[in-house]
């Protein structure tokens, strides 16, 4: 990848969609697909469990992103994939900065909340389980259909097929906006998740965008991060932390019985 410059003279970071090409496409044909993308976040779970940070006793930060990353991934290629290819090429993935910069911006939030407002039959501002059903026939769904659009229009999200794979999941979407699990939503959940997703989401992506170039340099290594680290740390380096009897210690320990006076 050429490094850039800013007006300043200094390095200017890598753009989001560059990195994640540079990070997720192993064959290097100028395009990612879901099996590249789902190996690759393996990998990275792999790596992240075998170097946990000091004095961390379960799954990392970034452990968790990846899961949850790997979880949308069908989802999001849906709707990134704007010409069926079911490969995601740089123009589609640039929607992911796209996504980052709404986010940050708060265009999630409103879009949330002029969801919230359409689907809120009876304006008590709580979704009921009736009303989220009804929000999913054909007149009131191409009406929250057009409402996403306007906020953020992804390329997936143009077609018959795609508002059918819209209306499909959308239950299963609106669904992570139900904290309790109770069936309903408050428009006080709603606000949780959307501030939740925001903060997940952009750390994500900005992780991506600053350790993208040296994961993609384990992952073009043999061995790399479809297995570990290369080489694995287990054994580590021959004679030394990690390795087999004989090594720096050893070394030591027969020096010093050799200069020690016999009795």
């Amino acid at each position: 990848m050429e490094q850039e410059f800013s007006a300043a003279g200094g390095p200017e970071a890598a753009k989001l969609h560059k990195v994640l090409l540079q990070v997720f496409d192993k064959n290097k044909d100028g395009a990612v697909t879901l099996k590249e993308t789902q190996t690759t976040l393996d990998g990275l779970m792999k790596m992240m469990t075998a170097m946990p940070p000091p004095g961390d006793n379960g799954a990392s930060d970034m452990e968790k992103l990846a899961q949850l990353a790997k979880r949308a991934a069908p989802k999001l290629f849906k709707l990134l994939d704007s010409d069926g290819s079911e490969k995601l090429v740089e123009s589609e993935l640039e929607w992911v900065a796209k996504a980052k910069d709404a986010a940050e911006a708060g265009v999630f939030k409103k879009l949330t909340k002029d969801l919230f407002v359409s689907i809120d039959a009876n304006s008590d501002d709580i979704l009921s389980a009736k009303e989220l059903k009804d929000a999913v026939e054909r007149e009131p769904f191409d009406s929250l259909l057009d409402i996403v659009k306007g906020h953020f229009p992804l390329p997936g999200l143009v077609g018959e097929s795609a508002k059918s794979f819209a209306r499909k999941n959308f239950q299963e979407v609106v669904g992570m906006l139900d904290g309790n699990g109770d069936g309903e939503i408050s428009k006080k959940e709603a606000g949780a998740a959307v501030g939740s997703f925001k903060r997940s989401f952009v750390q994500a992506a900005m992780t991506i965008q600053t350790m993208g170039p040296m994961l993609a340099m384990f992952g073009d290594m043999p061995g790399g991060m479809a297995g570990g680290m290369p080489g694995g740390m287990p054994g580590g380096m021959p004679g030394g932390m990690g390795g087999p009897p004989g090594g720096g210690n050893a070394r030591k320990a027969k020096k010093a019985k050799m200069g020690a006076p016999s009795r």
